[in-house]
């Protein structure tokens, strides 16, 4: 018997004030996308199929999605020479007992292993187990495959409409109707700020500050247009796709090099 496998379509859903963005790719590889309000999350399948002739009933879906990186934290270590998986287990599991005051055991980790030209770097992410929960609550019934870094899937979309690696000298400014988020991704780490204040330039400020940076470049990208003003040398991020669901149906793949997933596989 021959069993023909076919390969997961991965579907980027962002959750914000009772809607969901969604976005996947077809077989063009071109992104698609939909605004679906107070869906039935256990109907998504079919509203898929209804959308798209390429997505079949059949069809076998990957749903990601990404939590803000103020909810998650995060540890970079150079080590001098590479490690195995379980010797990255290993080192995960002594970091977290001995950074984190809370038991292992109410936590979710993960990590991303990457070997250096000199040494190895292993980055190390944890989010509190009921945090997670919670938030993953608000897809129920759908089955979450996995949860992301917010921050990681805004620079994969940016990359993405930019059609080139984000430049590491620059800053990337988002605005929703939740607060704006501060990105840039360094040689050891992603650093971020999360404001509920949605001023981008005191954001920029506040974050020069918080890391000692005076970045060359500012990109920024803004879901609703508002009336501020913003500095004619920062360039916008334009797209009509959901910056963020774009970002997470882009999860592990070509835009970007690094394996950067957090939290796979719920039950």
């Amino acid at each position: 018997m021959f069993i023909k496998h076919t390969p997961s379509i991965q579907i980027g859903l962002w959750y914000h004030n009772q809607n969901v963005d969604i976005v996947w790719f077809d077989k063009q590889n071109q992104a698609q996308c939909l605004h679906l309000d107070d869906v039935d999350l256990l109907d998504l399948p079919g509203a898929l199929t209804r959308h798209s002739n390429y997505l079949r009933r059949s069809a076998s879906y990957k749903y990601i999605t990404s939590i803000m990186p103020h909810q998650i934290w995060q540890k970079t270590l150079i080590l001098p020479h590479n490690l195995t998986p379980a010797e990255c287990e290993q080192q995960c599991h002594f970091t977290l007992t001995n950074e984190l005051p809370i038991p292992i055991n109410e936590i979710w980790y993960d990590y991303a292993a990457t070997p250096l030209k000199q040494g190895f770097r292993l980055e190390i992410f944890a989010i509190r187990q009921q945090i997670a929960k919670d938030y993953l609550h608000q897809f129920a019934p759908l089955q979450i495959d996995v949860l992301d870094n917010t921050a990681k899937a805004i620079l994969r979309a940016t990359e993405y409409v930019l059609g080139k690696s984000f430049p590491a000298n620059a800053v990337l400014l988002y605005q929703d109707a939740l607060g704006a988020l501060a990105v840039q991704h360094k040689l050891q780490q992603t650093q971020t700020l999360f404001q509920t204040d949605k001023n981008l330039t005191a954001l920029l400020a506040q974050y020069c500050q918080r890391y000692d940076e005076q970045p060359e470049q500012i990109f920024y990208y803004q879901m609703v247009r508002n009336d501020s003003v913003v500095p004619k040398h920062w360039r916008p991020v334009e797209t009509h796709l959901p910056l963020i669901a774009l970002g997470n149906a882009l999860w592990q793949q070509e835009i970007h090099k690094e394996d950067d997933e957090l939290f796979r596989s719920f039950s």
